[in-house]
């Protein structure tokens, strides 16, 4: 049983200091519309009544202005009772929002829903309801008379405009930062020191800068340039770092800024230095140094075994590959990669050029006939778009080379996907 619903046990009541009321309590503080209230067992539950401040043992009235008192008055006979009620009625310019049961008073999470919620109430008034289970939102409305309950689940939401009810108020403003404060310090603090270490002098491109936008915000900043507050140089050299990670060439990132001058490669266009630009923040990227996690230096070393000086290194025997329609000549064979110590395979970090031989391209420098590979890149990227698209022309490809008489091919889409 839920110690709230026990009568043998009488449940935690949390209050703030009534005699220093936040400042965003105020405009309810002004008003004489107060009383007490006192935990009450009735029809199974503890609840919480409003008393008259003048006579703590008489209920007070949401519809019978007599029976409230002023705040002073309320804080006064609070020693009465459990805590402070506000008579809320269709005359304020007040407006509340109850949410029961969605906070957890040992660790303080809330449920992610109410805590979206909370969100969009960012400038309004928040406070831990009497329990510590609950919240309480308070601010202005102007709308129509509104007063609903909802039951989610074992989660309860209650919405007040325009209406007659008390609520209780217990001063405990949400949203008290020393601890985060005093968090953040340290964490900062060792963020810094581990930047410093891994980001090269003079550089302004921070990791992260564009993880913040989705893929249609950067399409939007390429048009029509940086957002509003936003840091314009930071966030040109984030779009650039962007497309390099996406596998841009400098060549293709510097098209795509130049076809919009309005967009967040427009100064730079105007003034005819947008390459540069592009390539200056390239270069910026390309001298980033790996954290020493990813360092691939020491297991390198390790699968290379000692060569003589004296004893020439043998050639690999390859095979003769069979003749293929492509009027360039295939690419110079690599060496076979050096056998590694047993029990210790060799280990490739995400990047780095494959040393083993390949024999025969099916497109040029990009997909082996005979191998395997990773096709990456971020959400809405159309990597399964390319994906078809290759295996459709791969398909023509073969088709078209075992015809009688046919002509190299030179194109990876199919004629008939041309224009799309």
């Amino acid at each position: 049983m839920d110690k709230r619903d026990d009568q043998s046990v009488k449940p935690t009541i949390l209050r703030g200091d009534f005699s220093n009321p936040p400042p965003a309590l105020a405009p309810l503080c002004t008003r004489p519309q107060w009383a007490i209230w006192r935990l009450t067992w009735r029809a199974g539950h503890w609840t919480k009544p409003p008393f008259r401040c003048d006579d703590p043992h008489r209920f007070a009235s949401s519809a019978d202005p007599s029976s409230w008192s002023s705040y002073d008055a309320a804080v006064a006979a609070a020693a009465a009772g459990d805590g402070i009620t506000y008579m809320l009625t269709p005359e304020d310019p007040f407006a509340a929002v109850d949410i029961d049961h969605v906070r957890d008073p040992v660790t303080g999470t809330i449920e992610t829903w109410a805590q979206r919620l909370l969100d969009q109430a960012s400038h309004s008034y928040v406070e831990l309801s009497p329990s510590g289970f609950g919240l309480r939102i308070w601010g202005t409305a102007n709308g129509e008379e509104l007063h609903r309950k909802f039951e989610l689940d074992t989660a309860a939401l209650e919405l007040f405009r325009r209406t007659r009810k008390p609520l209780t108020v217990t001063g405990l403003q949400l949203g008290n930062i020393d601890a985060l404060l005093d968090r953040a310090i340290i964490w900062a603090q060792q963020r810094q020191h581990k930047l410093s270490k891994t980001k090269p002098a003079g550089s302004s491109v921070t990791a992260g800068t564009i993880a913040q936008y989705s893929i249609e915000q950067i399409e939007q900043i390429v048009r029509e340039g940086a957002p509003d507050g936003a840091n314009r140089s930071d966030t040109f050299h984030a779009i650039v770092g962007h497309y390099l990670g996406c596998g841009w060439s400098v060549e293709h990132i510097v098209a795509l800024l130049e076809q919009h001058s309005d967009g967040i490669g427009g100064r730079y266009l105007a003034e005819g230095r947008l390459a540069g630009e592009v390539e200056r923040s390239a270069q910026k990227y390309r001298t980033i140094e790996q954290p020493e996690l990813w360092s691939t230096t020491d297991w390198k070393q390790k699968s290379e075994p000692h060569k003589s000086e004296t004893e020439p290194e043998p050639k690999p025997e390859l095979a003769e590959d069979p003749p293929i329609a492509e009027p360039e000549p295939e690419p110079e064979l690599e060496e076979d990669p050096a056998v590694a110590e047993p029990g210790l395979p060799p280990m490739f970090a995400h990047g780095d050029p494959d040393p083993r031989p390949v024999k025969r391209w099916t497109i040029r420098k990009l997909m082996p006939a005979c191998g395997c590979g990773l096709l990456s890149g971020q959400w809405g990227t159309y990597k399964s778009f390319m994906a078809l698209e290759i295996a459709a022309a791969v398909n023509d490809r073969a088709a078209v080379q075992h015809l009688p008489g046919a002509a190299p091919v030179r194109r990876l889409v199919p004629a008939r996907r041309r224009g799309r």
